[in-house]
Formats: C-alpha cells, sequence, structure tokens
C-alpha cells in the first residue's frame, strides 16, 4: 500500500498494512531551529518526510476574495457577483489544472482541492497587509446577514455554485481523492454565526456542494475548521460530510475522542494537542496516549497534530510525540 491507498483506507473504515502520518508542512524556521538542536543538515524542506516518518498529503487551494468593494447592502453584494462573473478567477481556466496536472503526475499520496472556503470569505476584500480580510468588511458582512438575509442567500447560493463549477473543471485534469469544505468560523468561545443563522443561510449551500461532489463521484469529502465549532458539527455531518479536521482546538473543550463517540461512522483528521509539545515530554506522552488509544480502536481515524509545530517547540519533544504515536499505531495494530 502507498500514502494513497493507507488515506482512503483508513477513512472507509478498512485495514492496512501501516498507519499513514499526515503532518501539517513544517515551515522553513523550524527546520532551522531544529538543525541547531540536533537535526541532521542534511534533513531539508525536500526530505524531512522520509527522515521524520512522515507522509506526504497533497492539497490544492482555491481561496478567492473579491479585488475592491466593501459591503455596505444588497447592491454591493451584487457587484461582487458581478465582478466574479465577469472576471472569472484563475482556478476557472484549464491552464491552472493542467499545470496542476503536471506537478502531480505519478504521485503515489493523496492529493484533494478545496471545494469551499467559508462563507465569509468570497464576500469580501482582503487586507493586502495582513492574510485576514478587514475587521470593517467582517461587520459589515454580518449585518447584511441580519439586515439582508434573502441577498446573502442568493449570493451565497452563487459562490457554492462557483465552487462546484471549479471542482469539475479540476476532475477533467486530476484524480482527487478528497475535497474540502473549509468554514473558520469558530473561536475557543464557539462559533462566530448563531446556529440558527448558520441553518438559514448556510447549510443549504453544504447539501448543494455535497449532493454535487457525490454526483463527480469525489471518494471522501471533508469538513475543516478551527478552534469550538462543536454546535454545529451535528448540523454538518448530517449534511453529508465523510470526515471532520478542526485545527487548533487547545482551550476550546473540543475532545476528539469524545466526537468520535458522537460520530462513529465519521472519519477524523488530527486531534493531538500541540500545545502539550511546549509543556514537556510527559504532558506529549499523556497527550499522545489518551488520545491515540482509544481513537486507534474506533477505526477512521488519520493520527496528527491539531496545529503545525512552530519554531519554539524543541526538536526533541518532536521526537518524543513522533515515537510515542508510533509505538500506540504498533500497538494497536500488532
Amino acid at each position: 500500500m502507498n500514502a494513497r491507498d493507507r488515506f482512503l483506507a483508513v477513512l472507509n473504515g478498512q485495514p492496512v498494512d501501516r498507519m499513514p502520518f499526515f503532518e501539517e508542512e513544517i515551515r522553513p524556521d523550524v527546520l532551522e531551529a531544529w538543525h541547531r538542536q540536533g537535526l541532521p543538515a542534511s534533513v531539508t524542506a525536500a526530505n524531512y518526510r522520509a527522515y521524520l516518518g512522515l507522509d506526504r498529503l497533497g492539497y490544492i487551494h482555491t481561496r478567492f476574495s473579491p479585488v475592491e468593494g466593501a459591503i455596505t447592502g444588497p447592491e454591493s453584494l451584487w457587484r461582487i457577483i458581478r465582478h466574479y462573473q465577469e472576471h472569472p478567477v484563475k482556478y476557472l481556466t484549464a491552464e491552472f489544472w493542467q499545470d496542476k496536472a503536471a506537478e502531480y503526475q505519478g504521485r503515489d499520496f493523496p492529493l484533494g482541492v478545496q471545494g469551499w472556503n467559508g462563507f465569509q470569505l468570497p464576500l469580501f476584500p482582503p487586507d493586502p497587509a495582513n492574510e485576514h480580510n478587514e475587521w470593517d468588511n467582517l461587520i459589515n458582512l454580518y449585518i447584511q446577514l441580519k439586515d439582508n438575509p434573502e441577498t446573502v442567500a442568493e449570493a451565497l447560493s452563487f459562490i457554492a455554485d462557483y465552487y462546484i463549477a471549479i471542482v469539475q473543471l479540476a476532475l477533467r485534469y486530476l484524480d482527487l481523492d478528497y475535497v474540502i469544505l473549509r468554514e473558520p468560523i469558530a473561536s475557543p468561545i464557539g462559533p462566530v454565526i448563531s446556529p440558527r443563522d448558520f441553518v438559514r443561510l448556510v447549510l443549504p449551500q453544504y447539501h448543494k456542494l455535497v449532493a454535487a461532489y457525490r454526483r463527480m463521484n469525489v471518494p471522501i469529502i471533508l469538513f475543516s475548521s478551527i478552534s469550538n465549532i462543536r454546535p454545529l458539527l451535528p448540523l454538518v455531518v448530517a449534511a453529508g460530510v465523510d470526515g471532520l479536521m478542526i485545527t487548533q482546538i487547545m482551550n476550546a473543550g473540543v475532545d476528539y475522542v469524545q466526537i468520535g463517540r458522537q460520530f462513529p461512522h465519521v472519519g477524523l483528521i488530527g486531534g493531538i494537542e500541540s500545545v502539550t509539545l511546549l509543556e514537556s515530554t510527559e504532558a506529549v506522552v499523556h497527550e499522545v496516549k489518551k488520545k491515540a488509544v482509544p481513537l486507534l480502536k474506533r477505526g477512521r481515524w488519520l493520527p496528527a497534530l491539531d496545529d503545525n509545530a512552530r519554531a519554539n517547540v524543541p526538536y526533541r519533544r518532536f521526537l518524543a510525540y513522533r515515537q510515542t504515536l508510533l509505538q500506540c499505531c504498533n500497538d494497536a495494530t500488532g
């Protein structure tokens, strides 16, 4: 089996020859810090996975936002839609996906694409100085949620159709293993949208997206979010997703073991709290065993940290995490 086979098998509840290990990308500054702490100089961004026993999880981002214009009312929402109609994003060009097909030719690892980037981000322009969107526009969007929900619903329906067209084009050139519905809308306290508004405005788009990707025969549909998204999980699972990937769960009361019991037939990715890597080796070992033992027994779990390692994570602490996780997996599979 290769990493691609193992990815699909685990999420479908099937046996594997060994557990795959998919972590988020290790940043250059992390490798630089770890080199000073004992990581061999020969280990680089090109070969660190092989050295650390990690597998590659391919993922193509399709994030887009309108170029300009603040949201001030219904007309501004229609202006954004007209902009997308008149100036299609690069992900709706054959050239983009032809280049990706050449890049991933002959791969033996799973590859997915972003099939929804949340209900917020496509509706207001980004701040050029910040990867996150402007606070004023975020506030304005939520005013529209309350004052003009019908217009927002129509705009979101358009965006959902836009993403469906993107994925449909991608599938002409790539044999995808999964699609991610990304919804980064939670803090440690909870979602920034009420369940009522989510049901009224966003959930219909999930039903549309899931139905479309099922018709396209995408093997796995994943839902991805951050922090305390728990109040919305039953709604998302009921919409038909195959798996959940929740990041940055520290201090958010998100327990993967509990979620696994609540949704026994849903795949899970991650869930090991990366914050313990800043505490002690004992904390790391405890956290890994607390999550890995019951989740491996449950099945349909791809073990990983809930966030990528930062430069302040000691190299030896990361090795302790990897060694403990590997031992748990070996014990579970015999």
